[in-house]
C-alpha cells in the first residue's frame, strides 16, 4: 500500500515538471528565420544625441531579407530632420548579429562591422546588445569591444 502511494506521489509530481516545462515563455529564443522581415526599433537605452537621438525610437527600422541584405532606414541628427537608408549584409552565426556595411567606416577601402548579442529573437520581438564595432580603420584603433558596462541595448518590434 505504501509502495503505490509512493509511486502515485512519484508519478505526479513527474507529471507536474513536465507540465511547468512546457509551458510557453512569449521571451524564449526562436529560430533565426524569425528576423526575417521589418522591425522597427522601439526603445533605447542609451541616447547619442547626434547620431542615434531618442526622435529614432519609432522612427527607425530593419528590414532583414533572406538574401542576407539588410535595410536600414533612419532619422538623425541634431534636429531628428535628417533621414536615410543604408544597405548592409548581415549573418547570424549562434546568437551573434553581424552587420557589415561594404566599403564603409572611416576608410571606404575598408568593411564597417558591428556585432550584436542576440538576447531575445521571438516571432515579434528582437532584443540586440551592440558589443564590438570596427570602423574599417587600417591601423587597427577603429576596432572596439565595448566593455560590457557601455554596451547598448535595442529592442525592436516586428511590423511586417
Amino acid at each position: 500500500m505504501k509502495t503505490n502511494l509512493y509511486t502515485k506521489t512519484i508519478l505526479t509530481l513527474l507529471t507536474i515538471c513536465f507540465i511547468i516545462s512546457c509551458s510557453s515563455n512569449d521571451e524564449k529564443s526562436t529560430d533565426s528565420s524569425d528576423l526575417l522581415g521589418k522591425w522597427l526599433i522601439t526603445q533605447l537605452d542609451f541616447e547619442d544625441n547626434y547620431s542615434y537621438p531618442n526622435c529614432a525610437v519609432n522612427n527607425n527600422t530593419y528590414e532583414f531579407i533572406s538574401n542576407g541584405d539588410l535595410v536600414y532606414k533612419y532619422v538623425t541628427g541634431s534636429n531628428c530632420t535628417q533621414t536615410g537608408t543604408n544597405n548592409y549584409k548581415y549573418t547570424v552565426d549562434g546568437n551573434v548579429l553581424t552587420k557589415t556595411e561594404p566599403n564603409g567606416g572611416y576608410n571606404p577601402n575598408n568593411d564597417y562591422i558591428e556585432k550584436f548579442n542576440i538576447k531575445v529573437l521571438t516571432e515579434t520581438k528582437l532584443i540586440l546588445e551592440a558589443y564590438y564595432v570596427d570602423e574599417g580603420l587600417d591601423n587597427g584603433e577603429g576596432i572596439i569591444n565595448i566593455p560590457k558596462e557601455d554596451r547598448r541595448e535595442e529592442i525592436w518590434e516586428k511590423i511586417d
